[in-house]
């Protein structure tokens, strides 16, 4: 490389391969080199790119600094510092954000699991946030298997689903083929008029519609319900409760097997078998 084309090109640029170049110390030259080589048309590929760029021949490990990239061409990395594992086949990115299919993910520390052509699944900690299709999922830990297409999140678990449902618990996991969310308890539902608890929860991706099961609780302005399960829709404004319903609401107590609190209008609607009781007021 001539002075001239060095000045002129300051980033280091690799192109990882291993199946084609299996020894470490070949591995660690094609990271720093091989950006200078013609990449067939077409190969499959893991791409690194730096400001900084140095490696052990001896452990394998590449460490990158400023303005550091991973990508396989669907999957993009970024970050502060990279630290990458050649034999585990392992990255770890500091002050990260990954974008791809998954929706962006940003956290002080990512750690990345890759084959010799692309990003296989991400494992952020520390102040996880994740943009979904339709919503923001924060926990200490998320975690993104690529090729199944599944999350899941632990540790003070909240999901944002616009204008006003937050949803938090335990556990999560979603499975992003099916669009389906399930939340571990305690698992708490908040809305612009109310909240809904209880142990676990099952929905759509969103959680305009969820059922919850275990011991429910529901607290909507003046009305106190309680349910061995619910089924809160959040665009009708409504939660279907079921099991050994009971509500109370302005001195009357209601109990019922399906009961529908209608929260937008505070108004009940009671299906079956019911029974109401009128309670004198001190």
């Amino acid at each position: 490389m001539s002075t001239s084309q060095a000045a002129a090109a300051p980033r280091h640029e690799g192109v990882f391969r291993p199946r084609a170049v299996p020894h470490p110390l070949r591995f660690v030259m094609l990271l720093t080199v091989l950006a200078l080589a013609a990449v067939p048309a077409g190969a499959a590929s893991l791409t690194i790119t730096a400001s900084r760029m140095r490696s052990d021949a001896a452990t394998g490990v590449v460490v990158a600094e400023g303005e550091v990239q991973i990508s396989d061409g669907t999957t993009v990395a970024v970050g502060r510092r990279l630290v990458l594992d050649t034999r585990r086949r392992t990255a770890v990115l500091t002050a990260a954000k990954v974008r791809g299919p998954h929706g962006v993910l940003e956290a002080l520390e990512i750690t990345l699991r890759f084959t010799p052509t692309r990003v296989t699944h991400v494992a952020a900690r520390g102040k996880a946030t994740l943009e979904l299709r339709r919503g923001v999922l924060s926990a200490d830990e998320i975690g993104i298997s690529l090729e199944e297409e599944r999350l899941t999140a632990t540790g003070h678990v909240q999901v944002f689903t616009p204008p006003d449902v937050l949803a938090t618990g335990s556990h999560l996991t979603y499975n992003r083929r099916t669009g389906r969310v399930a939340l571990a308890g305690p698992v708490r539902v908040q809305t612009g008029q109310g909240v809904v608890t209880g142990q676990r929860l099952e929905g759509a991706e969103g959680l305009q519609e969820a059922r919850l099961w275990g011991d429910v609780r529901v607290i909507v302005q003046d009305i106190t319900a309680r349910a061995d399960a619910a089924t809160l829709i959040a665009p009708a404004q409504k939660v279907i409760l079921t099991g050994a319903v009971r509500i109370t609401q302005r001195g009357q107590t209601l109990e019922g097997t399906v009961v529908t609190i209608f929260y937008g209008a505070r108004r009940v609607i009671a299906e079956g078998p019911t029974r109401l009781r009128f309670e004198e007021r001190p």
